[in-house]
């Protein structure tokens, strides 16, 4: 029942940012990336849509009215806002990396090198391993990588067809502004909680070996 919620927006319309989320193909549950994580008190017969609807009253709290403005000006909608800033989420928990990660998807979601255009995105690849019951790897495999999914941003360019994660609101602002001037391509983790930045291919492979 809580399933057939997730997949049933028409019950939620009245919260605009469930109104602007974009049905495309292959997405996974409809409201997914819609459910902000916090404690909850629930009646133990509280139906689905009536938990579903909590979630969603609290999303609505956190999004305020400029985000929609600002989603404008960067030319994507919302729901494209959200699933970018849950890749971000997951990629790091450093406020100031968010921003710095958020600007190298921005600068491939616009280059015109068709190649960049994947945004080659560890977390899209391990939403993909949970989905099948598979713990994440740090290091991918080959077989990873070409995971037939749309959510596989190796093979796939662009965004995914939905959020992968409930993104916080360090991510959603960091999607919603990337840090500006900035010309990386690349990014890798450092181990300790950091991360690596790149613009050319060259520079990122060598931080891939300082770092992996």
């Amino acid at each position: 029942e809580l399933d057939e919620c997730m997949d049933s927006p028409n019950l939620f319309v009245d919260y605009d940012f469930v109104s602007r989320i974009v049905l495309t193909e292959g997405r996974d549950h409809i409201l997914s990336g819609y459910l902000f994580p916090d404690t909850y008190e629930f009646d133990v017969n509280a139906s689905a849509e009536t938990i579903v609807n909590t979630f969603l009253r609290n999303t609505a709290s956190k999004i305020y009215d400029d985000y929609y403005e600002r989603a404008d000006v960067l030319g994507m909608s919302f729901d494209e806002v959200m699933t970018l800033a849950s890749l971000i989420q997951v990629e790091s928990s450093n406020a100031t990396d968010m921003m710095y990660i958020s600007a190298v998807f921005h600068n491939r979601l616009t280059t015109s090198d068709e190649a960049l255009r994947h945004l080659g995105s560890d977390a899209s690849i391990n939403y993909l391993r949970e989905l099948q019951g598979l713990d994440p790897n740090v290091i991918l495999t080959d077989e990873d990588l070409i995971i037939d999914s749309p959510y596989n941003t190796y093979t796939h360019q662009g965004l995914p067809p939905g959020p992968i994660c409930m993104p916080g609101l360090d991510a959603i602002q960091a999607a919603l502004y990337p840090e500006p001037n900035c010309n990386y391509y690349y990014f890798c983790a450092t181990g300790d909680g950091g991360t690596a930045f790149a613009v050319t291919l060259e520079e990122h492979q060598q931080n891939v070996v300082a770092f992996q």
